[in-house]
């Protein structure tokens, strides 16, 4: 939906995203420019990777850089024993 020279963008639910830890998203809804708009499409084209994905981990990485949000920690490999 265009407003202007700004694009709304609504993130929802990934349903058939599958992860070691379910959550439950809540709904937002952003207002963005179209060249970012056209951004997150293109990479959706080029890579598969959904917008509000792209949006979540954008944010996600923004607010750890604030101190808001912790890193999460990348488990280390299950090694095997001799």
């Amino acid at each position: 939906m265009s407003l202007g020279h700004a694009t709304l963008l609504t993130t929802v639910c990934d349903c058939n995203t599958i992860s070691h830890m379910a959550r439950e998203r809540k709904i937002a809804t952003f207002r963005l420019d179209d060249d970012l708009l056209e951004g997150l499409k293109a990479v959706q084209e080029r890579d598969g990777v959904p917008p509000s994905e792209q949006a979540r981990r954008a944010i996600r990485m923004w607010l750890e850089t604030r101190g808001v949000l912790k890193a999460d920690r990348k488990r280390a490999g299950t090694r095997r024993r001799p």
